[in-house]
């Protein structure tokens, strides 16, 4: 299958996640979030489009009884690598004395966490928690702890670790995959076909 941006790169999908080990991880990261108890003032700050189809997963799992604010923000920016920069798309909701849950796909290095969590201790909210369903394993993983802990308040809780760029169930490469049920591998340079 050809990569979204060069047809002369060929890419492999190889299937990490099916739907009912997505379903599981997303019940397991639920249950967590119901022993937070979040009260109906508290705000659910979905990062889309990432996390669209996660977020309303492990909200509607955890009975969430509070508001909803999705907002866009990306570092990858079309790309498979965090470009360190985290792009705001659309306006943050009012936080102030409010307890934050932020939702997002995947931990990577942290830096989409560490802008929201800054940017919402700024406007006061309460306290700053956040959900991923896969956290990526990097080599600087004390330096990510460290700037997680500063800006947020409250913990960051993840589900399984994950070596490679993935797609589907939200994820993308280059705006595609994004409604796979299922998680792949996005492997480059190999035969182009999907397992």
């Amino acid at each position: 299958m050809p990569h979204p941006k060069n047809d002369m790169i060929l890419v492999t999908l190889k299937k990490l996640y099916g739907e009912e080990a997505i379903a599981q991880y997303v019940s397991a990261l639920a249950a967590e979030i119901k022993e937070m108890r979040y009260d109906a003032d508290a705000i659910a700050v979905p990062v889309l489009t990432g996390a669209l189809f996660f977020a309303a997963d492990l909200l509607r799992e955890a009975m969430w009884t509070g508001q909803i604010y999705p907002i866009i923000a990306s570092s990858y920016n079309g790309e498979t690598e965090s470009s360190g920069k985290v792009v705001l798309y659309s306006q943050v909701p009012d936080v102030k004395d409010k307890d934050i849950l932020i939702i997002d796909d995947i931990l990577d290095k942290g830096n989409t966490l560490t802008y929201l969590g800054a940017t919402f201790k700024d406007l006061g909210c309460s306290s700053c928690a956040a959900v991923t369903l896969f956290a990526k394993e990097t080599p600087n993983e004390g330096m990510r702890t460290e700037f997680l802990e500063e800006y947020l308040s409250g913990p960051v809780v993840s589900g399984p670790t994950v070596t490679e760029f993935i797609v589907g169930y939200g994820m993308d490469v280059g705006g595609l995959y994004r409604a796979s049920p299922a998680v792949y591998a996005w492997r480059t340079g190999e035969h182009g076909y999907i397992h």
